[in-house]
């Protein structure tokens, strides 16, 4: 019988844990914080930042771990030649899929096109690109528990060889792509897990990757909207520019759209403008630019913190803009926001399945329509809205029907689909790490 301690990998650089102040969660990083020395009983939540979702669901499953050690780990943000890559890598994402959105036709078609094409073959070169950016993970202990919030971290974990590997399959459409052999893959719905059964996976349905606030608040939050209804109040709209920014062309058209509503003060909407400057810049010329409508920008998380705190005080403005500075605060904007809200509007991305009535707007790669399909199924979410005129026409509907009460119902309906990272995390307390799938 042989022995593998901790000591087994020498380590090459020395992590550091740190407890993030916006989200509570602990963040490995080079060089701040404690000496990272985890216990086999830890959990360690592999991501790397691909715009905002990935990131986000490691916030999520991290908020249902906040009674245990748990560390949060973004790849992207270490020091070293492998990061670098990856840096590169997510640059390539941000600007293709910001090309893509804004102009269409044949770019766009190209990038459908790329982001539909993850077959075996394609997941063989990921498995080789992990092979060389396995030294992002040394000196961590392999006894201890993964789980990976994007596919190339689930590789790199497996290839480094860690006991026991989750990886959360962040799509609802199935490809190799997004499947990690060696891990145990969770779905989010069990028509993706037939799927994916058709590929030759063995998966495990857990539900959509919530956070614990959201998916603890169904009831309290789902009463208090139906409550806004019945008094008229106006309707708060909370809407998501995404990390890498790729849909701000679209988002300011609906600006107009939303225009008369804001007016009239049926709507007050906030629109979080993301981390970056120029974006940032560039929608809040286009705010300044609508009749009417009066402007606020929010700059710092203190002042996040205090939008929509009570249901019965409205923002004195129909429109705020927030546009922190840092990432984290970014990601953590949509997430207050969504149970103090009526009703949000995003892209069919990791979002789609948040416990709010969701307008889902223009996706960014083919990939995100079966995101789409599947959250209009559950009744809580429209149909992807590829126009402004589709969007105009669902809050028409949304201010003159009941589809904001259905679409709360549904909501209550479907609880149990929103319970994907508990049930992950709940899985994890019988767990010693020395599983290996």
């Amino acid at each position: 019988m042989s022995i593998i301690c901790c000591s087994a990998r020498k380590a090459r650089r020395q992590l550091y844990h740190a407890k993030d102040p916006v989200t509570g969660a602990s963040f490995l990083s080079a060089t701040d914080g404690e000496p990272f020395n985890p216990t086999p009983q830890a959990v360690l939540i592999l991501t790397l930042r691909m715009g905002f979702g990935h990131l986000r669901i490691a916030h999520a499953c991290a908020s249902w771990l906040d009674n245990r050690e748990a560390y949060v780990y973004d790849l992207l943000a270490a020091d070293s030649p492998e990061a670098e890559s990856l840096r590169r890598y997510e640059w390539f994402y941000s600007k293709f899929s910001k090309v893509a959105s804004s102009t269409g036709g044949p770019i766009e078609w190209a990038f459908d096109k790329l982001l539909l094409s993850g077959d075996a073959s394609a997941q063989n070169r990921l498995r080789e690109v992990a092979l060389r950016l396995k030294p992002l993970t040394d000196g961590i202990p392999l006894d201890i528990t993964v789980v990976a919030t994007h596919a190339v971290a689930g590789h790199i974990a497996v290839e480094a060889g860690f006991r026991k590997v989750i990886n959360l399959v962040v799509d609802n459409y199935a490809q190799h792509f997004n499947a990690v052999p060696g891990a145990i893959n969770a779905v989010q719905a069990g028509a993706l897990g037939a799927a994916y059964a058709k590929l030759g996976y063995q998966t495990v349905l857990a539900g959509h990757w919530c956070d614990k606030r959201s998916a603890e608040g169904i009831h309290s939050d789902t009463a208090r909207r139906m409550k806004r209804i019945r008094d008229n109040a106006p309707r708060r709209l909370v809407i998501s520019i995404g990390g890498a920014g790729a849909q701000a062309t679209f988002v300011v058209e609906l600006l107009s759209a939303l225009q008369p509503g804001m007016a009239s003060n049926k709507w007050h909407v906030v629109l979080n403008c993301g981390d970056v400057a120029a974006t940032q810049a560039r929608i809040q010329a286009a705010a300044a630019q609508l009749k009417g409508v009066q402007v606020e920008v929010v700059d710092s998380w203190e002042r996040v913190l205090q939008l929509w705190a009570k249901d019965n005080e409205e923002l004195s403005f129909p429109l705020t803009l927030v546009c922190v500075h840092e990432r984290t605060e970014a990601i953590a904007t949509t997430d207050l926001l969504i149970p103090r809200s009526d009703m949000a509007c995003f892209k069919p991305g990791e979002l789609a399945f948040v416990p709010v009535p969701k307008l889902l707007i223009r996706r960014v790669g083919a990939h995100e329509a079966a995101s789409a399909v599947r959250a209009a199924e559950l009744g809580d979410a429209t149909a992807e809205l590829r126009t402004v005129e589709d969007f105009a026409k669902t809050l028409h509907l949304v201010e003159t029907t009941d589809l904001l009460s259905q679409m709360n119902r549904a909501v209550l309906a479907n609880e149990d689909h929103y319970m994907g990272c508990k049930r992950i995390c709940q899985s994890l307390q019988h767990s010693n790490g020395n599983h290996k799938n």
